[in-house]
């Protein structure tokens, strides 16, 4: 299984991607928050400055573009062909109402003709690949139905749904069912996305996944849901044998090599962890520890080793990290408030949650903020 950063805007830019690559497990890509071009620029500074290349030195970033025209779109992607990427996001899925009201995001998904219009352009000549990420619709699950048949008439790399239509924002719970209807009528590889925040909801997820897998005929095996997994570390891929376990095969290396797919479309082959990843930075390894020891037909697993996971000091470093990052581009100030926001999430990971969010929501200054982290070193709990 691959594991993908999803893009959150002010949140996981290039300062926040470059420190958790080098504190936490890897992903196998980081999606950057959207840029919004116009007839006019294709980024302004701030998204410039956020998908340079010298400010992006890990492998896999994936910048995200939100525009309702295909000439938009089209001169974007050259320009960051022109610097090196070679894969590109269609935004469908921002649910901001400034965003949809221009008909853009989730926005673009209530002109389901139109939208075809543009995929005929964006495709006639793409000079990169291309992903999207979208929401099951504006106002009704049941748009997806008519959006999934024109996705499925386009080559995509990937199509990442979050199960969501835009007017829920993120409330309530994603319509997992709508997505597992996915598997098995998709003509491209699927990436699921929305309110993963531990290991048992990848588990649990992986699960379905697999048993609607079996049942569409897409993997050997039976609809108790066995797949197996490439044994080789770091691999990742999901293979239609009984023994992979047993390691990498000819074909899946070749796969890698070759940057082939071997998978028929309609596979959940990636997650994107937002929120998840924000409340645990140890998620992305323990689902790899997770994957390691997990039957996924039986759902049993075994515990995997998680005294790293515990260490208080090693968050901490890493927001320290962040700060100085941030500090060097927006001064001190605003990086301090830019570290509270993420403190909120990350105080999930740490005992007395809700006292600790109190807190960080009074101070006001570094020594305040300071002030409360030094209190968490010793109160660091298991997700």
């Amino acid at each position: 299984m691959k594991y993908y950063l999803a893009p959150m805007e002010g949140i996981t830019g290039f300062v926040f991607r470059n420190a958790y690559h080098e504190y936490f497990e890897p992903m196998d890509k980081y999606f950057a928050p959207f840029i919004s071009p116009n007839q006019n620029v294709c980024f302004t500074p701030r998204e410039y400055r956020d998908i340079c290349p010298e400010n992006n030195q890990i492998a896999h970033v994936v910048p995200q573009i939100l525009t309702n025209k295909a000439e938009d779109f089209i001169k974007t992607s050259q320009e960051l062909a022109r610097m090196g990427y070679e894969e590109v996001n269609l935004n469908l899925g921002c649910p901001s109402g400034t965003v949809t009201a221009k008909r853009k995001g989730a926005g673009f998904l209530m002109e389901p003709e139109r939208l075809r219009e543009f995929f005929d352009r964006i495709f006639e000549s793409p000079c990169v690949r291309i992903s999207v990420k979208t929401r099951l619709g504006m106002y009704l699950t049941d748009e997806f139905i008519q959006l999934l048949a024109i996705f499925n008439d386009y080559p995509l790399t990937e199509l990442i749904i979050h199960p969501r239509v835009g007017k829920e924002f993120y409330d309530g719970v994603p319509h997992r069912d709508v997505y597992l209807g996915a598997v098995g009528k998709s003509k491209n590889l699927l990436c699921y996305n929305g309110d993963l925040y531990c290991e048992k909801d990848v588990r649990e997820l992986l699960g379905e996944c697999s048993r609607a897998e079996c049942e569409a005929g897409l993997v050997e095996g039976s609809a108790d849901g066995h797949v197996g997994d490439c044994g080789l570390a770091g691999c990742g891929l999901r293979i239609k044998t009984e023994d992979a376990a047993g390691g990498c095969t000819q074909e899946c290396r070749a796969a890698e090599e070759q940057k082939m797919r071997i998978f028929p479309g309609g596979m959940t082959v990636a997650l994107m962890f937002g929120r998840g990843i924000l409340r645990d930075p140890w998620l992305v390894a323990k689902c790899r520890d997770m994957e390691k020891g997990l039957n996924f037909s039986s759902g049993i697993k075994q515990p995997p080793a998680k005294h790293r996971y515990l260490d208080a000091a090693h968050i901490l470093e890493f927001s320290d990290r962040l700060f100085s990052d941030y500090a060097q581009y927006m001064g001190e100030h605003n990086a301090m408030f830019r570290m509270k926001e993420l403190w909120l999430y990350l105080v999930e990971s740490f005992a007395e949650t809700d006292a600790n969010r109190k807190k960080l929501k009074k101070a006001q200054n570094k020594a305040e903020l300071d002030a409360v982290l030094g209190g968490l070193r010793t109160t660091l709990q298991p997700l």
